[in-house]
């Protein structure tokens, strides 16, 4: 009776570990290390700028031109933001911040900072705080 007892036991553990999937843990551990979080300190801009950004119909090419101007000149990401809604152009933004256009319209730099920053973002709990928060 012990010895038939001892093997469902057995059986139980390993259906359990089976489904624990420590191979899934292995790759989100594996992932997350990858994630700089540093980022998240101090940006020049924020999720909610992004957003506000694509919400108005900027490309992601167009959100890392702004982001970069910002950069540059110490602007807000806001304010950068508003003037290309009012139709400012980025060459004529450029110009009123002393910035040749070449620097500021090659914005691969900023594009890679801003992909590292909604990736730490989306993976902090902070997105599904403030998605629960907007649903009230």
């Amino acid at each position: 009776m012990k010895v038939r007892n001892l093997c469902v036991v057995g059986a139980l553990a390993a259906a359990v570990l089976s489904f624990s999937a420590p191979a899934t843990r292995a790759d989100d551990m594996s992932s997350s290390s990858s994630i700089d979080y540093k980022t998240l300190i101090n940006p020049k801009w924020d999720y909610t700028d992004l957003q506000h950004a694509k919400a108005y119909g900027l490309t992601d090419s167009q959100t890392a031109t702004v982001a970069k101007i910002a950069w540059k000149t110490g602007w807000s990401f806001t304010d950068v933001l508003a003037m290309v809604q009012r139709g400012e152009s980025f060459g004529f933004i450029a110009q009123k911040a002393n910035l040749r256009l070449s620097d500021v319209m090659d914005s691969s730099d900023v594009w890679d900072k801003i992909a590292a920053y909604k990736m730490a973002y989306e993976h902090t709990g902070k997105k599904a705080m403030m998605d629960s928060s907007s649903s009230m």
